[in-house]
């Protein structure tokens, strides 16, 4: 046993390199595949050659002087200088070089820097690095000034960085409980042991492997929790189905089987996730695959391949023996019991919002969401939240010509007038609006951030009324999309095209929302036919599917009721159900299988129908609330973290594996199957 720990060691050691690439695979927000916001993006990428696409934002607050005065122009430019001393720098933007007022606050202390970075790694590292280790020089001038960095790098740092250190603190919490639970479940100290080793090596091999992978589909911040909390899960729950059953005499081979069975059909509970349309959600579906695999296989290694004598034939308890001859005496009246609450649950997931509001982008406690709430609180968060709206004119017609500049004075003016609009900025709003100062005065790098590389197109920034709540920004997306291109600009044939973090947002939801019927179905088929290849039996595969779909739903219903209504959050995070219901449908089916094996175990021993449904209760009741008692306790560590998205999705599985564990798999299943009788195993004999 000691030489498998060994060569497990040895595969997670050789992978060990790679998981560097998880961090290094990281990128901001994924585009959605097939949205506005996604082309325009890409489009913003490839046709112009600017240094502000996706720039960092350096919020000064508790200037000296006013930040649009001489004396304030001259402290941003000190204040910058290092910045742009760096190779991680390539242009600034700060009132000190612009008279663009959406660089000054309203309180006239509060100064914005756009600075656009280098392509290199560690770029906001660097720029982080240089304002800390010259704030107390500032200081000496300015005795209340703070630097807080946001927009997407940053935004993107601070996620990665809260994500590991949420997931560490939810792991320090779950890990005592876990191993109690564990202790508990298996009976016997080596025992606990040896699956939280095993679950260490499944993390490790499972992280390699992903680290591999992300080369191909980019991990995201929340990557490395998803691994622990699957590969622990998994394996706890794999490791104690073959120490306890084989205790009581089941063969190891079957129980291999059904190890191996259950993780291949927990990898194609997330692989359903790759026909999502965000990288997030593709990103968990290559994740979740891999440590599901991972778990059963490393688990099969692992496990006890013999059973001491003293521990050798242990028989089920009466209790089981009890329950499971009451609900096959009297099958309906478990089965109603456990269905109306459950359908109770499920009715509410059709009330959820997915919906992603600005607000609650930014968790508490990051520098990102500081210094947009320093935005906020100065008048020009709308900095942060901009439209970028690319104008781009028919046939051969130059932005820089006379009737382009025209094109693109109807357009400015006309977007600026658009309700919950508070201003709209193009290279036409720049120094004086004249065409030859713009061709011959303004700096490069203004014209290259907002007129493309073939002239034929200009970026309108419109900055949303934040005033009027911050969900106006997500709705000013639609209108603007709305509007006739033609009678925007005065021209026909032109066209306009809509991006920005509010686009965003409305883009990612929209596309969830859409896809989230074909995700359940491609997950519901796909384990509908591993059941009928394993079980060749289609009354039980689709059975099995059923109460899957029972429990996903019922638990996605449950996080709407606590989170979106008791709890007052108004909606839940377009990612949370999909994601959930491929965790929630795959963990189930665990159970399933557990059932169904101690079942078929019984019957090939001899037992009747009925018989073997009381001794398959009986054989894994223990065995599957025990399992779901750890998977619980490690879930619900989780709900206690500040990123709502991790804490709504700890909660949704935590309530699903309680659901399956005790009205599914221990009454409602084994009830259907009572009902169903010799049916069951059509067209078997």
């Amino acid at each position: 046993m000691t030489a498998r720990y060994l060569i497990a060691a040895g595969i997670a050691l050789a992978l060990f390199p790679f998981q560097r690439r998880i961090d290094a695979s990281i990128s901001a927000a994924h585009t959605v595949a097939g949205t506005e916001s996604g082309e325009v993006e890409e489009r913003l990428n490839m046709e112009f050659h600017s240094p502000f696409t996706r720039p960092a934002l350096l919020v000064a607050t508790g200037l000296a002087h006013a930040a649009d005065s001489d004396s304030g122009r001259a402290d941003m430019r000190a204040i910058v200088a290092p910045l742009q001393s760096t190779q991680a720098v390539i242009a600034v933007l700060s009132p000190g070089s612009s008279l663009d007022t959406m660089l000054v606050g309203t309180d006239k202390t509060t100064a914005v820097a756009v600075v656009g970075l280098a392509a290199i790694p560690g770029a906001m590292d660097s720029v982080r690095a240089i304002t800390r280790a010259r704030l107390a020089e500032f200081r000496r001038v300015h005795p209340r000034l703070v630097l807080r960095w946001t927009g997407e790098p940053a935004l993107v740092g601070d996620l990665r960085t809260m994500g590991m250190r949420e997931a560490r603190r939810a792991e320090l919490i779950a890990l005592p409980v876990t191993v109690i639970a564990a202790f508990v479940a298996f009976g016997s100290i080596p025992a606990t042991m040896a699956a939280t080793l095993a679950a260490a090596l499944v993390i490790l091999i499972s992280l390699g492997l992903t680290g591999i992978v992300s080369t191909f589909v980019p991990a995201t911040t929340f990557t490395r929790t998803l691994i622990a909390l699957v590969g622990t899960a998994l394996t706890i729950d794999y490791m104690l189905l073959m120490v306890r059953r084989s205790r009581e005499g089941a063969p190891i081979d079957a129980l291999r089987r059904t190890v191996l069975a259950a993780g291949g059909i927990v990898g194609l509970g997330f692989l359903g996730l790759t026909i999502a349309p965000t990288g997030e959600l593709r990103a968990a579906a290559a994740a979740g695959a891999i440590t599901a695999v991972v778990a059963a296989v490393t688990v099969i290694l692992l496990a006890p391949r013999h059973v001491s004598a003293d521990l050798a034939g242990r028989k089920p308890s009466q209790r089981w023996m009890s329950w499971g001859a009451y609900v096959v005496s009297d099958p309906w009246i478990p089965l109603c019991a456990s269905l109306i609450p459950l359908t109770i649950l499920a009715g509410a997931a059709r009330d959820a919002k997915l919906v992603t509001p600005l607000e609650r982008l930014l968790p508490a406690t990051m520098e990102s969401a500081d210094a947009y709430n320093d935005l906020k609180h100065a008048g020009r968060a709308g900095a942060a939240a901009s439209l970028r709206v690319l104008l781009t004119l028919p046939g051969s017609e130059r932005i820089l010509t006379d009737s382009g500049w025209s094109t693109l004075e109807h357009a400015t003016r006309s977007l600026a007038s658009e309700p919950g609009v508070a201003s709209a900025r193009s290279l036409k709003t720049l120094g004086n609006g004249n065409l030859i100062a713009a061709e011959q005065l303004l700096p490069q790098v203004a014209r290259d951030t907002y007129v493309s590389a073939d002239g034929r197109t200009a970026v309108i920034d419109l900055v949303p009324d934040l005033a009027r709540g911050e969900a106006s920004a997500i709705a000013l997306v639609s209108r603007v999309r709305a509007l006739d291109a033609e009678h925007v600009s005065g021209v026909r044939g032109a066209t306009l095209r809509v991006s920005g973090l509010p686009a965003y947002a409305l883009d990612y939801q929209d596309a969830i929302v859409r896809m989230l019927p074909r995700i359940v179905l491609a997950i519901s088929l796909a384990t509908l036919i591993a059941l009928v290849i394993v079980f060749r039996a289609p009354v039980i595969a689709i059975k099995a599917v059923a109460l899957n779909l029972i429990v996903a739903l019922a638990s996605i219903g449950g996080t709407v009721l606590v989170f979106q209504k008791l709890l007052g959050f108004g909606s839940i995070f377009p990612t949370v159900p999909a994601l959930a219901f491929g965790a929630a449908f795959g963990t189930s089916m665990d159970y399933e299988l557990f059932l169904l094996g101690g079942v078929m175990e019984a019957r090939r021993a001899g037992s009747q129908d009925d018989e073997a449904i009381v001794l398959g209760v009986a054989h894994t009741g223990a065995l599957i609330t025990r399992a779901a008692g750890i998977m619980a306790c490690l879930f619900l560590a989780f709900t206690a973290s500040r990123l709502l998205p991790l804490a709504m999705l700890g909660f949704c599985l935590a309530l699903a594996v309680t659901l399956d564990a005790t009205l599914v798999r221990l009454a409602l299943a084994p009830a259907l199957l009572k009902i169903a009788g010799r049916w069951n195993w059509w067209p078997s004999r």
